[in-house]
């Protein structure tokens, strides 16, 4: 894999995509990470890790990530599919 500078939230981004593309779930949702330390406001990276957590079964982090989602792009076209994406996890949540 490719050097990233430290401060390049934008790389670490793109790389959690070809990570996620490779089916390396755990470095994707550590790329995504750092893009989201990096730059708080990107809400694609928060989408994309919520995806990924979901994936892995982290279902509360899942839905942290997906609501952060919508609050950074409040506009989102699939804004509707989130919301409907969260009660879903969130019945999971609540069932013993």
């Amino acid at each position: 894999m490719v050097e990233i500078a430290p401060q390049d939230a934008m790389a670490y981004y793109n790389r959690g995509n070809a990570r996620l593309d490779q089916g390396d779930l755990d470095a994707a949702i550590q790329d995504y990470t750092k893009a989201i330390a990096l730059d708080p406001q990107d809400a694609n990276a928060n989408y994309n890790r919520g995806d990924v957590r979901e994936a892995q079964g982290d279902v509360a982090g899942a839905v942290a990530d997906f609501r952060r989602y919508l609050e950074l792009a409040p506009d989102a076209p699939d804004r509707h599919q989130v919301q409907q994406w969260i009660a879903q996890l969130e019945k999971q949540l609540s069932t013993p």
